[in-house]
């Protein structure tokens, strides 16, 4: 309503505006890892954090340290987590790391620390970071008869949300007596805000994010200007906003790589127009594209002089053979960021650790594979 909007806000990974198919996870995308996982018989250990790796002495395998239990987890204190010493998890074939905070050098707490070599980190290190607050906010009386969508991006100027959603209007949710919305902020705003509480101590140290301050600052950010969006469409309905029953939001420093090779960033994402520092990590503060992969929008990376070969810039995920430790996700991937870029990076990085641990170890009664045969067998 007379409001300044926003140039250059985008669609939210194509929503609301693309009338491409839309594919969410049916009880949640954490539904899908799940199946997969169990499918294959893969045992998950829960509640550990990994601190390093290091070879053991004597044989080639890897040993993984860390801690397990309250210290493992990102909002435990500092104080308390740094009275849990690092201890022996386990000692493994091959390491696959996902999480790109584990790329930082020691700061971070989910970093894997000097045990990851830089030749596998820095890619992942030097990717530019979009940040993004969110929060699950639910109601007490349903939006969805005055409100004639079921999610929506934000185009007026500086306000802290881009895109939010209604969950009950995916396949499979659960019905229940709150209307639920999920909201999701700016990475403007969320650069702002980190700078504001920073994710380090004035000694460097990590500071994890506490309930306190997220219900405190970003959560009532974002539902003030969630309500502020859709206040029209309530008044032209006659309906009151309804008060909000349950606020949870949430940090996510490392939401998505900003893409690179698009809309004049570069290999890692950096942007002189859109990129800022804080505290020695580069965040995105612009609206990046979101667009899936598709025959009509293909891959966004251009060939990178900086590497080796085209087949290096294409491969989505990174690989030391040698000291078989791998590193997968939509932060190695230079597709455009997001889901369909982490999967792909995953599949890529397991038909690859599987043809490698295969010819160091094949199975009883096999020669070792050499690389023309693992190519026939693909």
């Amino acid at each position: 309503g007379g409001e300044e909007e926003e140039e250059g806000v985008g669609d939210f990974f194509g929503l609301p505006g693309s009338g491409a198919p839309v594919f969410v996870g049916v009880g949640g995308m954490q539904m899908l890892p799940r199946r997969v996982l169990s499918d294959c018989k893969a045992r998950v250990r829960g509640g550990e954090r990994v601190d390093y790796v290091a070879k053991r002495l004597g044989d080639e395998k890897l040993e993984i340290f860390g801690v397990a239990g309250n210290a493992a987890f990102h909002d435990t204190s500092e104080a308390d987590a740094s009275k849990v010493a690092s201890g022996l998890l386990g000692a493994f074939d091959g390491v696959l790391l996902t999480d790109a905070s584990s790329s930082f050098s020691g700061w971070h707490r989910a970093s894997a620390g000097a045990g990851v070599p830089y030749a596998v980190a820095a890619r992942v290190r030097k990717r530019v970071r979009v940040p993004l607050f969110s929060a699950m906010v639910a109601f007490d009386a349903p939006l969805r008869d005055a409100i004639p969508f079921a999610a929506l991006t934000v185009k007026t100027k500086d306000s802290p949300l881009w895109f939010a959603s209604r969950s009950q209007s995916k396949p499979g949710m659960p019905a229940a007596a709150a209307e639920c919305w999920v909201l999701v902020s700016t990475p403007k705003w969320a650069v702002e805000e980190i700078g504001r509480e920073p994710m380090q101590d004035a000694g460097g140290a990590f500071k994890p994010q506490t309930d306190d301050y997220l219900q405190s600052v970003p959560g009532p950010a974002l539902l003030v200007a969630f309500t502020l969006a859709v206040a029209p469409y309530l008044e032209a309905a006659g309906v009151e906003m309804p008060t909000a029953r349950y606020l949870q939001a949430q940090r996510w420093g490392s939401a998505m790589p900003a893409p690179a090779r698009a809309a004049g960033r570069d290999e890692h994402g950096y942007s002189a127009a859109t990129t800022t520092e804080v505290l020695g990590v580069r965040y995105e503060t612009g609206m990046p594209p979101l667009l899936p992969v598709s025959r009509e929008a293909p891959l966004v990376y251009d060939r990178c002089p900086s590497m080796e070969s085209a087949a290096e810039a294409a491969r989505g995920f990174v690989a030391l053979d040698e000291r078989r430790i791998f590193y997968a996700g939509d932060f190695c991937s230079r597709r455009p960021p997001g889901f369909e870029a982490a999967a792909l990076s995953g599949l890529e990085a397991a038909a690859h650790i599987s043809r490698v641990l295969c010819q160091e170890h094949p199975a009883p009664g096999q020669n070792a594979a050499t690389p023309e045969s693992s190519r026939e067998t693909d």
